[in-house]
């Protein structure tokens, strides 16, 4: 019997998930938010993304690794973005870009978490520009991906 004969989840029923900010979402200025990650959703093969609540929680405990990336519109040169991976209220990894060009340079960060099925992921977002900025919405920028590794 092969390793994906005798596992329970086969390969191609493997959780793995990319979803993207599809909406206009103001964030204020020096204010961590949420972000609506999942309100557009590129691929989700277990269902483990929650639409509304922009989280992703997984049905098997395990190594899980994650992509995010954060870019805000119409950010100046030295104005600076973050972006937070938070685990169940608690802040797992973090961050920071300065823009070293005038746009939409995205703040970017991976890791692996060892998940449990109650547990819950979401993405956080930062800037500093001194007024409201919009998140940009597309999965070219923004984004929150990850899979499963063990």
């Amino acid at each position: 019997m092969t390793p994906q004969q005798s596992s329970k989840h086969p390969k191609h029923y493997a959780s793995k998930f990319k979803v993207y900010p599809a909406n206009i979402q103001a964030v204020p200025t020096g204010v961590l938010t949420r972000i609506e990650m999942g309100s557009g959703v590129i691929f989700d093969t277990l269902n483990e993304i929650d639409v509304a609540l922009f989280q992703f929680q997984p049905q098997r405990a395990g190594y899980y690794f994650f992509y995010a990336a954060t870019a805000f519109q119409a950010l100046n040169v030295g104005d600076e973005t973050e972006v937070h991976l938070y685990r169940n209220l608690v802040d797992e990894r973090a961050a920071r870009k300065a823009q070293t060009l005038v746009g939409d340079t995205p703040a970017q960060l991976s890791c692996i978490l060892r998940l449990v099925p109650t547990d819950v992921v979401y993405v956080m977002g930062w800037h500093n520009f001194g007024a409201n900025r919009n998140v940009f919405n597309g999965v070219s920028l923004s984004c929150f991906e990850g899979f499963r590794v063990g």
